[in-house]
């Protein structure tokens, strides 16, 4: 068995997917070519695109044991509309009333019945130059507390794969787990 889980308020657990006998951690890409027990349960570090490749690689590959998914936020990738338009980019240069900005206009497309992601992809081409003028605090601020929630706006599934991921879990064979890996290491024998 392995160790590593800090959950938030600081407690450390042990992970769950990690009781391997054979104690093996693998690279997310490395699960097409490793054998994986059918009823083994896998740990995947992170929630983002490379947990939802190496998921369905899994499933692909025969494998039916829960998979654990941890990030510090628990954030899953949100799915592409298949509708096309447009939306108006955001006109602040501060973080906080953009991202303001941003939430309200997403909730307002919501209300409306219009794609919230029109509003998303109307930025991507002004994100750039929005990060570059960003002060050193402010980017800071973002990657510490906001860019979970915008990779999982902006760097999307298409709806199929969203859909797999919600009947994973609420069948249970997807677990999402919030909090940080320090250091995974082997606990001793005499600990089992």
């Amino acid at each position: 068995r392995h160790r590593a889980l800090e959950r938030p308020g600081g407690s450390e657990a042990a992970l769950p997917g990690l009781d391997s006998r054979d104690g093996r951690v693998l690279h997310a890409w490395d699960v097409t070519r490793a054998t994986v027990t059918p009823d083994a349960q896998v740990l995947v570090i992170g929630t983002g695109l490379t947990m939802v490749d190496a998921l369905l690689s899994l499933r692909e590959l025969g494998h039916r044991g829960i998979v654990h998914a941890i990030s510090r936020h628990g954030v899953l990738p949100l799915a592409h509309s298949d509708l096309h338009g447009r939306a108006q980019p955001l006109l602040s240069r501060s973080l906080r009333v953009a991202a303001r900005e941003l939430r309200l206009g997403c909730e307002l497309d919501k209300r409306i019945g219009r794609p919230w992601q029109w509003r998303v992809d109307a930025n991507r081409h002004h994100a750039q130059a929005f990060w570059i003028g960003l002060s050193h605090a402010e980017k800071r601020r973002f990657l510490r507390h906001a860019r979970s929630f915008w990779d999982a706006h902006r760097h999307r599934i298409a709806q199929t794969q969203r859909d797999r991921l919600d009947a994973e879990l609420a069948d249970g064979t997807l677990r999402i787990h919030r909090g940080r890996v320090g250091i995974i290491e082997p606990l001793r024998r005499a600990q089992r």
